[in-house]
């Protein structure tokens, strides 16, 4: 829609951001809970639905399992700081990420960037989010990321069953989050962007790896 102007894609777009928001509103324990894709995607729909439509929701879902449905003009800004005040209350209890698979880990570190960054958010939430943000990323590159060799790495596959493996497709998803950390939490995390980078470009340019 940004492209090109197409309306249809933006009714499209805000029909999934609504979706989300639906999630936001019903079912709130579940969605921070899973620490999976719906999380993920949620943070960074609710973030976009803020900037993009101020009027708030325009679409309900169907009553379901007593779930309420979600009033109209309801405010992205306000469900975004519903979810993230249970993600990062989970982040200040357990000093990490919910869920066991840091490739969704990743991107949820993400979403919780683009909320922080949004400012969508009242200030000491803001701030709260920054500290779950340091920890979040503390955390993984204590625990679920190491050096194997001179220059490449293991990242956990299932934190359940501490499974490692050389999942670059995973250093992928962490890169992003090491680069922002270093312009904005501490120099060394640049350093280690750095380094997955020149991994990630190293293994996918390699004959030998298939993915």
């Amino acid at each position: 829609s940004h492209l090109t102007g197409e309306v249809w894609a933006k009714d499209i777009a805000r029909m999934q951001i609504d979706n989300s928001a639906y999630f936001a509103q019903t079912r709130r324990e579940w969605l921070v809970g899973t620490g999976s894709r719906p999380l993920a995607w949620a943070l960074r729909n609710l973030v976009y639905g803020h900037k993009v439509f101020p009027e708030g929701t325009i679409y309900n879902e169907t009553e379901e399992y007593n779930f309420g449905v979600m009033p109209n003009g309801t405010a992205y800004a306000d469900l975004l700081e519903l979810v993230i005040t249970d993600l990062v209350t989970v982040i200040e209890d357990t000093g990490q990420l919910p869920g066991d698979q840091p490739v969704w880990q990743a991107q949820i570190l993400e979403g919780l960037i683009m909320a922080y960054e949004s400012g969508a958010l009242e200030r000491s939430l803001n701030e709260r989010a920054l500290n779950a943000i340091k920890a979040s990323l503390a955390y993984f590159d204590d625990n679920h990321i190491r050096a194997q060799g001179d220059s490449a790495y293991e990242i956990v596959y299932d934190s359940g069953n501490s499974d490692w493996a050389d999942a670059a497709n995973y250093g992928w998803f962490w890169v992003n989050n090491y680069a922002w950390a270093g312009q904005h939490i501490d120099e060394h995390y640049s350093k280690k962007a750095g380094a997955l980078i020149s991994w990630l470009t190293d293994t996918y340019q390699s004959p030998e790896y298939h993915t």
